[in-house]
């Protein structure tokens, strides 16, 4: 029985779903001579395509971060997104979330399906854009670096990124050719001491300059090179003896 709204010749049901399909509406008529029933009226309820209300847009993150697409939809529909029209699997929500993205991943195209009843939606096509991120230094060089004059000193650091360039500097001024993690100086001499190194690591994201390193060059020990040499005399002569070494401050 309809307990309200039924008591007319016309009769609006409230919004119906599919639970309503196969119900059966009849109507009473009475008066004080009696009453008569109408026949059955069957009602059938059609399913409907649901509609995306709110379409997903492009996003832009920096690599390593996750991205986030969502839409919105009537009728309560089920989802599944895809990436490149690949099916996304888990991906059954109206909202998603991408796992760490990579610069492979730029470019990438999602969309997602909304389906209801055997009908369905599909939303736009939108973009994913992946920026390069800034290197990051987990190793400074060495500082101080210690060595001997005549000897090589040796500056390394460490980086994470993608697509890495090096430019080592000494004193502020660009090396040449030191373009690599490791940068090895040639032999230096007492006026390379207190020199400073440091290295910008650069990509598409930007740059990133390590800490200073200090060169300490020390004296090296005296090298005879040539030894005196056995000497005679007659006596009351004087005798000399010479000998030649290499190094500084001698």
């Amino acid at each position: 029985n309809i307990t309200s709204g039924g008591s007319d010749t016309i009769y609006t049901t409230p919004t119906i779903t599919l639970a309503d399909n196969g119900e059966r509406f009849r109507c009473i008529v009475k008066n004080d001579a009696g009453a008569d029933t109408s026949k059955n009226a069957l009602l059938t309820v059609n399913a409907q395509a649901p509609m995306i209300t709110a379409q997903p847009t492009n996003q832009t993150v920096t690599e390593g971060s996750p991205a986030t697409f969502s839409i919105q939809a009537t009728l309560s529909p089920t989802y599944q997104w895809y990436k490149n029209d690949t099916l996304i699997a888990n991906a059954t929500t109206a909202s998603y979330t991408t796992p760490a993205t990579t610069m492979a991943d730029s470019g990438a195209r999602f969309k997602c399906v909304a389906a209801h009843s055997g009908f369905s939606a599909t939303s736009n096509n939108v973009t994913l854009t992946v920026k390069m991120a800034v290197p990051v230094i987990t190793k400074q060089p060495v500082s101080p670096t210690t060595v001997i004059e005549g000897a090589t000193a040796i500056f390394s650091i460490t980086a994470t990124g993608t697509n890495l360039s090096y430019q080592w500097h000494k004193n502020g001024v660009s090396i040449d050719g030191a373009n690599a993690a490791s940068y090895t100086t040639p032999s230096v001499a007492l006026g390379d001491n207190n020199a400073k190194f440091h290295c910008i690591v650069s990509n598409g994201g930007g740059s990133v300059t390590s800490s200073d390193a200090l060169l300490i060059v020390n004296t090296a020990a005296p090298v005879i090179v040539t030894n005196p040499s056995n000497t005679a005399v007659i006596e009351g002569n004087t005798a000399t003896f010479t000998v030649s070494a290499s190094g500084s401050s001698l």
